[in-house]
């Protein structure tokens, strides 16, 4: 009973911190676009603003985001296997919570690549997720540091989630028609998508930086 209330404790602990970073990064999105295009010439491209606004849906993408966080915790906090195991059995119904393969067309021929793309993300967040929920602790910092002891193992995982990430978006960028971007907007999205992944890279090293010390 000890283990399963430490696991159950531990997963609010991560959602809280997961749902602030949600909210924070869709803010950045929505910054991001509301300062593309400046004055006069601001004016004028006012449409496209408009259409990046709804493309990024952004109340829409913050609901699939919290789904997604709760599908994957409540999965895990009740499995007793390992990582890969977990990541085969649960993949294709994640991929309903995935912003990226909901967008997709599923008719494109690089779509098998898409989903391997999304499946590697997959795999490093639940390996960063299922440490976590067996650390120790009251805040998401101290679970870290349980669970991570040195600042170089937590860094392998969050490199390892970031460059997924980082794969993934360049894979959709690259492969035309792969997700379903209205042409007119197609760049704009791409510098806002950067944007919001700049900005997830800098909060990792900045909580790492505030549980671990400045890295040397």
């Amino acid at each position: 009973m000890k283990e399963k209330n430490q696991r159950d404790k531990n997963k609010e602990i991560i959602r809280k911190e997961l749902t602030v970073e949600i909210d924070q990064g869709l803010e950045v999105i929505k910054n991001r676009i509301g300062h593309l295009y400046k004055g006069l010439f601001g004016r004028v491209m006012n449409p496209i603003v408009k259409q990046l606004f709804v493309w990024f849906g952004l109340e829409r993408a913050r609901e699939t985001g919290l789904k997604r966080v709760d599908f994957v915790l409540d999965r895990i906090t009740k499995y007793k296997g390992d990582m890969d195991s977990w990541v085969e059995k649960n993949f294709e119904e994640y991929l309903n919570y995935n912003e990226e393969y909901l967008r997709a067309n599923k008719k494109h021929p690089k779509i098998e690549d898409l989903k391997c793309s999304i499946k590697k993300e997959l795999r490093s967040r639940v390996e960063l997720l299922m440490k976590l929920l067996d650390g120790e602790g009251d805040t998401y910092a101290e679970l870290l540091k349980s669970a991570f002891p040195k600042r170089s193992d937590v860094e392998t995982v969050a490199r390892n989630q970031l460059d997924a990430l980082a794969e993934l978006m360049e894979f959709a960028e690259k492969e035309e028609g792969l997700v379903k971007i209205p042409r007119v907007i197609k760049k704009e999205v791409f510098v806002v998508a950067r944007a919001g992944f700049n900005y997830a890279e800098k909060r990792v090293n900045e909580r790492m930086d505030k549980t671990y010390g400045c890295a040397k």
